[in-house]
């Protein structure tokens, strides 16, 4: 983590409708915490995730994230210079019919 100062907190607190928001940690649940930020975080809590993990640890958890609209993939794939393709959610929805 790149800044020990910002807490769960400081984001938009719609991320954790279902779960006791005290029990979230930045460390330790990062992978949940950029998931909801990327489904459905604001540009704010997307600004703070910058700052708080940096693109390259963002870039790892995207990649391997489950399910992404098609908007967050697209918007992903611009910001951490990857193909959509490389994404799992992306091959997922591939194999799956609509």
């Amino acid at each position: 983590m790149k800044n020990q100062k910002y807490t769960v907190h400081d984001l938009s607190t719609h991320l954790f409708w279902d779960v006791d928001i005290n029990e979230v940690d930045l460390e330790n649940h990062a992978a949940f915490i950029l998931e909801r930020v990327m489904r459905y975080g604001q540009l704010s809590d997307w600004i703070l995730m910058k700052k708080i993990y940096g693109l390259a640890k963002i870039k790892t958890i995207a990649l391997e994230v489950r399910e992404l609209d098609d908007f967050s993939i697209s918007f992903l794939s611009i910001i951490l210079n990857v193909k959509k393709e490389d994404f799992r959610c992306y091959k997922q929805k591939q194999f799956q019919p609509s």
